[in-house]
């Protein structure tokens, strides 16, 4: 055998030890790991490919390729909203261009129309009430092109006068209403878009999606298509796992809104509910499966690749299995379980596929559209403004709140609307206080106010009027006292109906009737009043009638009902020739109620300054300051 030469063997240790010390080259590293480079490269390069080409900006990157891609790119879209209250009915009118601004019909941003009486006014001849519509939706149609009549949506809110009219007689008239638009409308009409908004959801039916630049049409076209890709490959696995996870899952072919960042469960308005206008969605923020986090990214995609304008995550009743192909969207509902949306994928799911986000009631809707049209949106909480809408069947109060003071909400058992909603807007998360005072709108608390004083006449009822006043399908005596009307004795008459010093109050602090306030604090420095607040200083005179913004403080409406009180009815028509003669003999209990909500009620300081708003400037135009605005921006954006 041959020997090793032991120099050889030296030379080569020595060269060995060579490599240790100075290292390989970089040409040999990278022969010598080729292969782990390879594996590690591929997906680093894919992932920094799709850091690159997606969308850091959601609605304008997004909502671009749907546009490019749909045969209606470049067209307007219109959309008819009916707000049906309880002191009359009113139609809104908005069109769309394919950002989803508004533009102009003629020289405003809106049609807006509006008659008496309202819906309730029918309670008994539930097809007159439907019929009372048809010159408001005659008018509503002309406005709209025929050739996009077909595709413009009409939808029907109604408000608290009809709630209060109970689950049968709404129920009938909310059918004749649905009847009414399928035979003489030729608008688009949906069953579900017929419906009585409820309790604090008459308070923020849709919220504004953000609008903002994105990346390039190819970056945004590349990343669509590969979210394609997933989901052909994954979707159907990623369905069966949803499925599979919740237990006792149920999927209904019904249209519900949603992506809202609370738990929403769906209560019976009345027994044997089995349509979904007959439930209730409430706020289950508490009640939220560990699993939803998970779960959200995976319905995200379901939602948006699947084709799905959206999708409404809840807990229905147990029994509920509620099918309709009318429908159009998909129902996902647990079965005793909700599915929470996570918070932290606000950020970046929603922007990057451009989830249209919503959330029930009204009042909310008013405080976002008020907030959007000024600008707010965006900053902390503090710099936004509250909203108090005065309607005729009820009043609700909307502030953003701190997160320490939402925290402070108090827990309310199943069935009862949250106090406070959490919201994503502009990039910044709000808390926002949000309540419906069903029975305390105008028209309604005159009620309240009568039922005090009963058949010993009333001090708010002007002096030498007496007659009755029906409200709700009821009658109440109306006569003034024998003394006449006082501003003094009305005050306190008005403080026991909404039972301010009751000890109703099982929180630390409360409006009125018990109701926790919200805590109060910087979002609440800033007040925008709205609806009959309005109505009212301009009819009685300290607000010029040709202004849509105005500051006054809760003692000018102090003021105004010191002076109509001390008027005799007979006089009352010279004195305040704006009023309407039906509205006259309570115009000193309107002024001294509106007086007492604001300082009693909901606590403000009597010379604290507020604004009274009819419309917003938006764009060198005025807007009108409700919800229906939202709203319509909400079934626009989904019709595309």
């Amino acid at each position: 055998m041959q020997q090793e030469d032991p120099i050889q063997m030296e030379h080569e240790k020595m060269l060995k030890r060579n490599r240790q010390q100075h290292g390989d080259s970089f040409s040999d590293k990278i022969h010598r790991y080729r292969g782990v480079i390879l594996v590690i490269s591929v997906p680093m390069l894919l992932i920094c490919f799709v850091l690159f080409v997606m969308p850091t900006n959601y609605s304008d990157s997004m909502g671009s390729v749907n546009r490019k891609f749909s045969p209606k790119f470049g067209s307007r879209n219109y959309a008819v909203i009916f707000d049906a209250g309880s002191s009359g009915s009113r139609v809104h009118v908005f069109c769309f261009d394919q950002h989803l601004d508004l533009v102009p019909i003629g020289d405003d941003l809106e049609l807006f129309l509006q008659k008496k009486p309202g819906l309730s006014a029918f309670a008994s001849d539930p097809a007159s009430a439907a019929k009372s519509l048809q010159s408001l939706l005659e008018k509503a149609e002309d406005v709209v092109p025929m050739d996009l009549r077909s595709n413009t949506p009409v939808r029907i809110g109604a408000t608290a006068g009809l709630r209060q009219l109970g689950g049968n007689t709404s129920d009938k008239i909310l059918q004749a209403v649905r009847d009414f638009l399928k035979s003489k409308s030729s608008l688009k009409s949906k069953g579900s878009w017929v419906t009585v908004l409820d309790g604090s959801q008459e308070g923020a039916y849709q919220w504004i999606p953000e609008r903002s630049s994105g990346y390039d049409l190819l970056s945004r076209i590349i990343f669509w298509w590969l979210l394609n890709e997933l989901y052909s490959l994954f979707g159907d696995m990623l369905r069966e796992d949803i499925m599979n996870t919740l237990q006792c899952f149920h999927y209904h072919e019904v249209f519900e809104r949603s992506f809202n960042a609370t738990d929403v469960a769906l209560n019976p308005k009345k027994v044997g509910a089995s349509e979904l206008w007959d439930f209730r969605p409430t706020s289950l923020t508490k009640r939220r499966l560990r699993q939803g986090d998970a779960l959200t990214p995976f319905l995200f995609i379901l939602a948006k690749v699947g084709k799905m304008s959206t999708v409404y995550i809840g807990m229905p009743l147990d029994n509920l299995s509620y099918t309709n192909s009318s429908f159009s969207v998909p129902l996902l509902c647990g079965h005793n379980v909700s599915v929470g949306v996570a918070s932290s994928l606000w950020g970046r799911i929603l922007r990057w596929f451009g989830v249209e986000w919503v959330v029930p009631g009204t009042v909310k809707d008013s405080t976002v559209t008020i907030n959007y049209l000024l600008g707010n949106l965006g900053r902390k909480f503090s710099d936004t403004v509250g909203v108090v809408d005065l309607g005729g069947g009820s009043v609700q109060m909307a502030y953003a709140i701190s997160e320490s003071d939402a925290q402070k909400a108090p827990k309310l058992s199943v069935g009862e609307d949250a106090y406070v909603q959490e919201m994503y807007l502009k990039g910044v998360k709000y808390y926002l206080y949000v309540h419906s005072y069903l029975r305390y709108g105008l028209l309604a608390a005159r009620a309240e106010i009568l039922k005090v004083t009963k058949e010993s006449g009333s001090p708010c009822i002007l002096t030498g009027h007496h007659g009755s006043y029906k409200y709700g399908g009821k009658v109440y005596p109306a006569s003034t006292m024998s003394e006449g009307s006082s501003m003094t004795k009305c005050r306190l008459v008005a403080l026991k109906a909404l039972k301010v010093n009751e000890s109703t109050c099982t929180h630390m602090k409360c409006t009125f009737g018990g109701v926790w306030n919200g805590g109060g604090g910087a979002g609440q420095k800033n007040m925008f009043v709205a609806s009959f607040f309005f109505d009212r200083a301009v009819e009685v005179g300290f607000v010029d009638p040709n202004v849509a913004v105005a500051k006054v403080r809760p003692i000018d409406f102090e003021s105004a009902a010191r002076r109509a009180c001390d008027t005799r009815l007979d006089d009352a028509k010279a004195t305040f020739p704006s009023v309407e003669p039906d509205n006259l003999p309570y115009l000193c209990m309107d002024l001294v109620y509106q007086y007492t909500l604001l300082v009693d009620g909901f606590g403000l300081d009597a010379r604290q300054e507020m604004t009274l708003v009819k419309k917003v400037k938006y764009k060198n135009s005025l807007v009108e300051a409700a919800w229906p605005l939202g709203s319509a921006i909400e079934v626009a954006s989904s019709m595309n």
